[in-house]
């Protein structure tokens, strides 16, 4: 049941981020309303796919490569993405690139960051 709710809970969000991306014309709150009809979209798939488990398997919601290689691999690709995000910004003197640029940025070193934490927990 309470998959169900959280299911619920990001589809209302998703609608609530279409809603802002909408009726506002351009500007930080209508690519953040998009970013974040984005990513309550990929929230949802994943809570679908999660439902499809079998019994005593659970796949987490936000993917983690299994080998120490495509942990390494993938946390240096988002690494890249959140310099990338940073010369955005800066090279957008302001406005909606600026914001964006910053959200990537702190998306992919939090993703980053989870797959440090991920690596901390196949220790030996």
């Amino acid at each position: 049941m309470r998959e169900w709710a959280r299911g619920i809970a990001v589809g209302l969000i998703a609608l609530v981020g279409l809603w802002v991306a909408a009726t506002t014309h351009g500007g930080l709150l209508h690519y953040l309303g998009f970013a974040v009809a984005l990513l309550a979209i990929f929230l949802c798939f994943r809570l679908i796919a999660r439902a499809y488990d079998g019994p005593g398997e659970r796949t987490p919601l936000i993917p983690v490569p299994a080998s120490d290689g495509g942990r390494q691999g993938l946390g240096a690709m988002a690494a890249l993405l959140g310099l990338v995000g940073l010369f955005v910004a800066a090279g957008s003197h302001g406005g909606g690139g600026t914001w964006i640029g910053l959200l990537v940025a702190l998306g992919a070193w939090l993703y980053v960051f989870r797959l440090i934490a991920a690596s901390f927990g196949t220790r030996h």
